[in-house]
C-alpha cells in the first residue's frame, strides 16, 4: 500500500469522510501510524529511524566475459531533520575475478525531497561513486539504483548496483 493510500485511510478513519475536500480537522502530524513500529514520521511522508539491508554491485566489461557481483549488508538511518537527510554504511565483497580488491567499504548520503522521491550519492571503495535514485516500497523498505563506469585495475566496467534496507532490525 504506497502511503499516499494510508494516509487517505488514515484520513477516512478520523474524518469519516475523504471524499470531502476539507481536512483541516487532520493534524497530519499525530499520524505516527504510518510508519512501522519504532520509527516516527518525518517530513515528506517518510519514516525516520534505522534501517537494515543489503547492497549488491554487478560490474561487467563491455564485452561481457568478466562479471563480478559484490554483495554484503549496509545500515542507513533516515533524519529529516538532519543534513543530509539519509546517511549509511556498509560493507560488500565481489566474488570472481575482482575478488583480489578485498572487501569493499561503502557509504551513502541522500535526501527525502518528496513523499516518493529518494536521492543522493553512493561511494564504494575507491572506485565506484555515483548518484542513486529509489523510493519508498508498498512495504514501507527504501529501494534505489546507481549505475556508472570506472576502471578498475586497467579494466573499463560497467556498473550497476542497488540497495535495499527494510525499518528495524
Amino acid at each position: 500500500m504506497r502511503r499516499s493510500t494510508k494516509l487517505l485511510t488514515a484520513c477516512a478513519a478520523l474524518t469519516a469522510d475523504c471524499n470531502n475536500p476539507s481536512f483541516e480537522a487532520v493534524d497530519l502530524a499525530s499520524l505516527t501510524s504510518l510508519c512501522p513500529e519504532g520509527l516516527e514520521s518525518g517530513e515528506h511522508g517518510s519514516c525516520n529511524g534505522t534501517y537494515h539491508g543489503v547492497i549488491t554491485i554487478e560490474a561487467s566489461r563491455a564485452d561481457g566475459e568478466l562479471t563480478s557481483t559484490c554483495t554484503g549488508e549496509m545500515v542507513v538511518t533516515i533524519d529529516t531533520s538532519a543534513t543530509p537527510s539519509i546517511r549509511g554504511a556498509g560493507s560488500c565483497e565481489f566474488d570472481g575475478l575482482l575478488s583480489s580488491l578485498g572487501p569493499q567499504e561503502g557509504h551513502v548520503d541522500g535526501r527525502c525531497a518528496y513523499t516518493d522521491v529518494l536521492s543522493g550519492e553512493v561511494r564504494v571503495g575507491r572506485d565506484i561513486h555515483s548518484s542513486w535514485q529509489g523510493g519508498w516500497t508498498d512495504e514501507g523498505s527504501l529501494e534505489a539504483s546507481f549505475s556508472g563506469f570506472h576502471e578498475v585495475n586497467g579494466i573499463e566496467l560497467e556498473y550497476r548496483g542497488a540497495f535495499d534496507a527494510w525499518p528495524g532490525g
